[in-house]
Parts: structure tokens; sequence; C-alpha cells
């Protein structure tokens, strides 16, 4: 039985101006798990209506279980507006009350609390109290499960603190970008500290197995409190940067669950988040052996070094 991956949270349509895409920070996780040989599955929720109807059917195309797929009768499928700048980094246009902010527990989450090897969640989902409840839920159910937080804020304040304070509780490996590392470590008033002992920081205050921060082109600073990695990025010609931080997500999950070293673990990740950043959209078409050729074409970067 194939290893399983859950992503549960938001799934949604990225509408760029030239069309649209599956998106949703942990339903991209869960894609790109199902890419390099995983059983990833999406739990999440959309609108009974027809871009609902085309996010299964997208889903179910690529051979996934959409079991875990939840339909809403009186909120509409999520949706996110995406614009690129000239280096192809991303802004965002969120719809509100959609369909994803009312997963509700089923038979089928619970079944899968049970069964799943790994479970990604975010913070996006977690807007509303009742998808909350439900990703809490999970959590609390799914013992002995790798659950990994991508914690994927846009802003902070008392109702994301609790969010992100609370997930904390129950994870076992962190995920952060520079944006988000420098907004939760000014909110903890740490902002003093250098990038490593904060992280190493969080380790210790949640008991975590892994703290992770992606730089972007420049790489990655993974730590298990111990002992830490910092893995230069590669160099690419940057089409899209959409989702490369839910592709560095999902292998990291996959390396931990290979139980791979720290540093294997750091350069699977940067190099998928690298090979996204390649092409168009947040989950584009490719295949692991598509990955491998890059990673044996492409070079890290010589030499890293953070405050």
């Amino acid at each position: 039985m194939k290893t399983i991956v859950v992503g549960l949270g938001e799934v949604l349509w990225d509408v760029y101006p030239d069309g649209r895409y599956l998106g949703g920070a942990v339903a991209n996780a869960a894609v790109h798990a199902h890419r390099l040989g995983l059983n990833g599955i999406v739990a999440s929720a959309v609108g009974e209506d027809e871009l609902g109807d085309e996010i299964i059917q997208a889903l179910e195309d690529q051979g996934m279980d959409t079991s875990a797929m939840q339909r809403c009768s009186t909120k509409p499928t999520g949706t996110v507006g995406v614009t690129l700048d000239k280096n192809g980094i991303p802004s965002y246009r969120c719809s509100m009350d959609t369909a994803f902010d009312y997963i509700r527990w089923d038979a089928t989450l619970e079944r899968l609390s049970k069964e799943a090897d790994a479970v990604v969640v975010g913070t996006f989902d977690q807007r509303n109290a009742v998808a909350m409840e439900t990703t809490q839920r999970f959590l609390k159910e799914a013992e002995g499960m790798l659950k990994v937080f991508d914690v994927n804020f846009r802003s902070w304040d008392e109702n994301m603190e609790r969010i992100v304070f609370d997930t904390f509780e129950h994870a076992d490996i962190v995920k952060l970008n520079v944006d988000e590392y420098l907004k939760l470590q000014k909110a903890m008033r740490q902002d003093s500290m250098g990038m490593l002992p904060f992280l190493d920081g969080l380790v210790d205050r949640w008991d975590l197995r892994m703290a992770a921060v992606s730089l972007g082109d420049r790489g990655c600073l993974v730590t298990d409190g111990e002992e830490h990695v910092l893995s230069p990025g590669i160099v690419v010609n940057v089409e899209d940067t959409t989702g490369c931080g839910d592709a560095f997500v999902a292998a990291l999950a996959v390396k931990i669950l290979e139980d791979a070293s720290l540093e294997e673990t750091a350069e699977f990740a940067n190099g998928l988040g690298a090979f996204i950043a390649t092409m168009k959209s947040a989950v584009p078409a490719y295949t692991l052996e598509d990955f491998e050729h890059f990673r044996e074409t492409h070079q890290q970067r010589k030499g890293l070094s953070i405050q």
C-alpha cells in the first residue's frame, strides 16, 4: 500500500489573466506528494457548482482519490486572482466565505485520521471557525501521524495568533518563508534573535522534529534543534514562483517519511521548489522522472549564509 499524505484545508482555482489553474497551498502539497509517488489525498470542500465539478475532475484526471472532497450547497468554490510581476513573483486576491471555509468532520476524515501517514495543514482555511474546528480535531485524532504545518499566513492579528499557536501544539514539522519568519519573530517579540536560534527555539518550545525556512532562490535553512543544514538554492530561469513553497513542503514530508538525512531532505526540497519555479502554475504537469532529470542537470549555488 502506498504511503498516504493528506492535504487538509483549502482547494481552489488560481485565476490568472490567461486561465484557471488548480491551487490552494495544502491541496498543492498533496498533489506534489502524489506526483512524487505517494498517495496524495486532498481533503477539502468545493461548492455544488461548475468550478467545484472541475476541481474534482482535475484531481481524478491525475489519478487521485477524491473521497475526502466534500460538496457545500450554500457556498461557492474558492478562487484566488493571481498576477505575476516581471520576475514571476505572484500577488493574490482571495475570495472569502467559500466552500473550503466549511470543511466538516465526517466519516472519511475520521478514517483518514487513523490511516494516513502524514497530513499537511495551513492557516488559510482555519480563518473560519468551522474549518478550524475540523482541522484541529483531525490533528488531535491523528496519533502517530507526521503532522506538517505550512504556516502560510499573510497578516497577523489575534485570530491568526490563536490559529498558529494552536496548530504548533500538534505539529511535528513547521515551515515558514522569510516574510512569515519575520512576522512571527516580531509577534513573539524575538526580532533581535538570529534565524537559527529562533528556529531552534521553536523546536524546543513545541517539541518539533524540524523547523524550516525557505529562502527563495537562496535555498533554505532546516534544523532539528541539534543539527542544522544551510542548503543553497539552484539557479533556474523563473517562469512562476506560485506554489514553490507548497512543493517544498511536500518534498520535506516525502523525505522525512523516508527517514532521509537532514541534508538530503533540504536538498530535495530545494530542488523541487526550484523545478516548479521553471513552469507556469502551482502544480504544473510533471513526472518523478522529469524532476530527477532536472536534479541531474542543475547545480546548487555555492555558499549560503544567514544572520
